[in-house]
């Protein structure tokens, strides 16, 4: 269990909210405030990775090869 980077984005992959270094949860979730507009994904990533790459609000993210 590490810290994780919640990338929370809309339909069109446009970054709404980060929440940098979020703790991890032990017995009760972590609670926090959803963006809005309501966000259509979230993405985890290891944490200070969305500062390393650059990733903020109003970013654009695109994946590709996702099966």
């Amino acid at each position: 269990m590490i810290p994780l980077d919640m990338v929370w984005m809309d339909a069109e992959g446009k970054v709404l909210f980060v929440s940098a270094d979020t703790p991890p949860a032990r017995r009760t979730p972590v609670r926090a405030t959803a963006p809005s507009p309501p966000p259509r994904c979230v993405l985890e990533i290891a944490g200070g990775k969305a500062v390393k790459e650059k990733v903020g609000v109003g970013s654009v993210l695109q994946f590709q090869d996702l099966k």
